[in-house]
């Protein structure tokens, strides 16, 4: 009953607001829609814990802190003066932190619906695009890149993607 009611929900949502709907949305407004209330975001954490021999976590000293957050503020301004990449960053935090893979994560979402903290929202409302910002919430710390969503927007040409916009 419930696949059956999400197929038929679907049918009529296609029915009124698809190409072919009664009330169908263009690409333009889509487009429009996805720029004005999205973001795509890229960013790594550092963690300000570490965990003791009986697996008890302990928060970082004031002086470790103050050097991840020096290392993260280094790196926005990097990224802010047009130095380095984000992936270049990513890389070289990769090497110092001694990963295994790239700490680079990438979302794109509309900003109230990512779940961050309202400290990293506030941060991130008033980031231009192409931007870095530094950001402590919590026991973690956070280096943000902000891309620029229109550069996102030809995803939308995705049958599944611009389904997902449109609903």
């Amino acid at each position: 009953a419930t696949s059956l009611y999400n197929l038929y929900n679907e049918k009529l949502f296609d029915a009124v607001y698809g190409e072919n709907g009664t009330q169908p949305v263009s690409d333009e407004e889509l487009e429009d829609y996805f720029v004005d209330n999205y973001v795509n975001l890229r960013y790594f954490t550092k963690g300000l814990t570490t965990t003791d021999e009986d697996g008890n976590s302990l928060s970082l000293s004031d002086e470790e802190i103050a050097e991840i957050k020096e290392q993260f503020e280094g790196y926005a301004q990097q990224l802010n003066n047009g130095e380095k990449s984000i992936e270049e960053i990513a890389e070289e935090y990769q090497t110092s932190e001694e990963l295994d893979s790239s700490p680079l994560q990438e979302i794109t979402n509309q900003l109230d619906s990512i779940g961050f903290t309202d400290t990293i929202t506030n941060e991130l409302q008033d980031l231009e695009n192409n931007q870095a910002v530094a950001v402590q919430s919590g026991s973690v710390y956070y280096l943000f890149w902000k891309d620029d969503i229109a550069s996102k927007a030809d995803e939308l040409q995705d049958a599944e993607q611009r389904n997902s916009i449109l609903y």
